[in-house]
């Protein structure tokens, strides 16, 4: 005859296994819906991030040749601006003052079609400084090239305005002075906007 007490032991074996499953089951996905909808949602983290993208996208995009070649020489126009694949501000790796002065007069005369060109949604503002003793500092001292406003579209400067996002990206370029010395510039980007988180 066969152990009856022994055939207990072992369904309440198989119980307690289906229970530990089930269990942990459930605990994982609670694990998982926690943070699937409480931790990485920060809304305005999105914010910030899309505009760190937008920030480095703008500076890579200006910290090359351009494309295409010589596009510093096509005449301001809307209909010229879709000839522009990107504006770069680079010849023989050291920054361009020429070609710094006509992508402020695209961005003074045409900032919204620039600004598409970036595929930005925030507003921006650039500036060159050659200061790198105060390379640190903020707000940075004077302004190189070519006059103190900085670039960005007419009247589209942050001065007097709250944003809710702000973020500045920050990098080196080399630059050759009137002694066609090379020099190292600090070109500051300042992309803000007014989303609310």
């Amino acid at each position: 005859m066969p152990n009856l007490n022994l055939s207990r032991k072992n369904k309440k074996a198989q119980v307690w296994a289906l229970d530990l499953a089930i269990g942990l089951m459930v605990f994982v996905m609670i694990i998982f819906l926690f943070y699937r909808y409480s931790v990485s949602f920060v809304p305005e983290q999105n914010i910030v991030s899309r505009m760190v993208r937008e920030g480095r996208y703008i500076s890579n995009s200006l910290l090359i040749n351009g494309t295409p070649p010589g596009w510093e020489e096509i005449t301001l126009s809307p209909e010229n601006l879709e000839d522009i694949y990107q504006f770069g501000l680079i010849t023989d790796n050291t920054l361009d003052p020429a070609k710094w002065t006509k992508f402020c007069d695209w961005s003074e005369n045409y900032y919204s079609g620039v600004k598409e060109k970036f595929g930005t949604q925030s507003s921006f503002f650039i500036q060159f400084f050659d200061n790198m003793e105060d390379f640190y500092s903020d707000p940075p001292v004077p302004r190189l090239i070519p006059d103190p406003g900085g670039c960005s579209g007419a009247g589209n400067t942050i001065q007097g305005k709250n944003p809710t996002q702000l973020v500045k990206i920050e990098r080196l370029v080399a630059y050759k002075n009137e002694s066609n010395i090379t020099i190292p510039l600090r070109m500051v980007i300042y992309l803000w906007s007014f989303e609310k988180a």
